[in-house]
């Protein structure tokens, strides 16, 4: 998501050690505006797990080896709730402390320049309904005015009366953040994220759109993700995006995963690639893998023969598969 690298992220959250200077005589109020935004539990990917750490092994598992599609779902998982906690930290961070102004209708922490940062920030949260809320963490040049202030995380809340439950948007612009400082903000792109967690199932939706991380990620990307969270721990993971799977510099094909689990942690998980370097004759290859509640592959079938058919279809969990179509 849109995170400046680890060191821009420090310069952020020094920010943190000099609000509470203004703790003092300042109105005691802010907890409604705290808890109108996104926290980091409501946005995190909870995908279930033995403990175990088996990244990237079991290129071709055979019966009873870790899943191959339960472990990328766990990978992936694990790489965006590290994206979402950094990304959501520095605001929790922030505004763990009581902020600087606060009115009826308004709580602002900031500004501040933190030490040796080229940048000045703020973070403003505004009631615009009985329930409803506006956020932006903004930066600014150092010795900018006030007409120079870019948003750089912004959203909308609901929240439920009396509770931390909320529902909304947020935003993470980086093109306009690595337009600011293009040192401080090495991505561009934009991401949107969608939560849910006013009831049963919890969701989260977020999509990356000319999305790069100015290193790893260096060609924009579209990418997808969805999140479902029922009370029992049962859930849903879906993810889509368009790579070059042939990591050849050929045109990049459409790949949807999706994941599903009971409350054994038991499941199912069914990928599909087109377009691309396949064929037009095949138009699509599919792959169908399914676990038990220890992890272990129960099921597998792939319609191009990439690897042997092995177990029992019976032993899935879910037996009709679920892929969205690939774009």
């Amino acid at each position: 998501m849109d995170v400046p690298d680890k060191e821009a992220t420090m310069r952020i959250l020094s920010l943190v050690l000099v609000l509470s200077t203004f703790a003092a005589g300042c109105i005691q109020k802010g907890d409604e505006f705290r808890d109108a935004l996104p926290h980091s539990d409501d946005l995190t990917v909870r995908v279930p797990q033995d403990g175990s750490s088996e990244a990237g092994a079991h290129a071709y598992a055979l019966i009873g080896q870790r899943a191959v599609l339960y472990q990328a779902t766990r990978d992936i998982s694990r790489a965006i709730n590290g994206g979402v906690y950094i990304l959501l930290s520095v605001l929790e961070d922030i505004v763990s402390y009581p902020p600087a102004t606060v009115t009826a209708d308004q709580a602002t922490w900031g500004p501040h320049t933190p030490a040796l940062s080229p940048l000045t920030w703020r973070m403003i949260v505004n009631k615009v309904g009985e329930s409803d809320y506006t956020f932006s963490l903004d930066a600014r040049p150092k010795n900018g005015d006030d007409t120079t202030w870019v948003a750089i995380l912004s959203g909308d809340s609901h929240l439920v009366a009396g509770t931390r439950l909320s529902s909304g948007t947020l935003i993470a612009h980086c093109d306009e953040a690595h337009a600011l400082d293009e040192y401080e903000f090495r991505c561009t792109g934009q991401v949107t994220a969608d939560w849910d967690v006013t009831g049963s199932p919890r969701t989260v939706v977020v999509a990356f759109r000319g999305w790069t991380d100015g290193g790893v990620f260096s060609t924009p990307i579209d990418a997808d993700y969805s999140y479902l969270e029922n009370d029992d721990l049962s859930g849903e993971f879906a993810f889509g995006a368009s790579a070059d799977l042939d990591d050849d510099g050929s045109l990049p094909e459409s790949i949807v995963v999706t994941s599903r689990w009971d409350a054994s942690g038991a499941g199912r998980g069914d990928a599909s690639a087109s377009s691309g370097d396949i064929p037009v004759a095949i138009g699509s290859v599919t792959v169908t893998e399914c676990w038990d509640s220890s992890f272990g592959r129960s099921f597998y079938t792939d319609s191009a023969d990439l690897a042997p058919t092995e177990g029992d279809p019976a032993a899935c969990v879910f037996a009709d598969a679920e892929v969205p179509e690939g774009e």
